[in-house]
């Protein structure tokens, strides 16, 4: 972050310095700079992260949600993070597992079954720096399975009845696992009858 302040005629430091309620540094603020074409990107988001004693990585989670949401629905289409942590290296990983997976998680919407033009505006690309890392490939895998297998379940989840029987789910739970090479295992009414699996078969036809 300093060589992308010193690029941009130290503007976030004189902000910062002078005291401005631009650049707080409080947890969850957002500040969108300008960047006058100093830079390719015409604009730079500083998120505030709170003070260092405080500071949990599932902290991410939150603000950059909050962050991420925001800006897809500023209809911006592309967004580059930059990982600059004073962390351990386990803890840097974690990190960028954590913005991976709440980049998924975040510009998922339950809009399947809503017009087109009432649906919200995506972000087409969503690209994680970290210099200095030698994980960060497997970290961001790591974040990117996460994310997208908790899009999947919220996508389920609500999914009707009507379009969603038990039989549909254990068919696309079928093709799941089979795509990422689990075993899977489906239970007839027979056999949760055995089982006494009364509370599953109250509400399942």
């Amino acid at each position: 972050i300093l060589d992308l302040d010193k690029r941009l005629n130290n503007l976030i430091a004189n902000l910062a310095r002078i005291g401005s309620s631009e650049i707080s540094g409080k947890s969850g603020t957002m500040s969108v700079l300008h960047t006058n074409s100093l830079i390719a990107s015409p604009r730079v988001v500083v998120i505030g992260l709170g003070s260092r004693a405080k500071f949990k990585l599932n902290s991410l989670r939150i603000i950059l949600g909050k962050t991420i949401r925001l800006l897809r629905d500023a209809d911006l289409k592309s967004i580059s993070i930059a990982v600059h942590f004073t962390l351990s290296e386990p803890d840097q990983s974690e990190a960028v597992s954590i913005v991976t997976e709440t980049a998924q998680t975040s510009m998922w919407e339950p809009d399947t079954y809503k017009l087109q033009a009432d649906r919200k505006s995506q972000i087409e690309t969503f690209t994680v720096a970290n210099q200095g890392n030698p994980e960060i490939g497997a970290a961001i895998e790591t974040g990117k399975i996460v994310g997208e297998s908790m899009n999947l379940t919220r996508t389920l989840v609500n999914e009707p009845a009507n379009a969603l029987p038990p039989a549909a789910m254990a068919e696309r739970a079928k093709l799941m696992a089979a795509d990422v090479g689990l075993g899977c295992e489906i239970l007839d009414e027979d056999i949760m009858y055995r089982h006494n699996m009364g509370g599953i078969l109250s509400v399942s036809v």
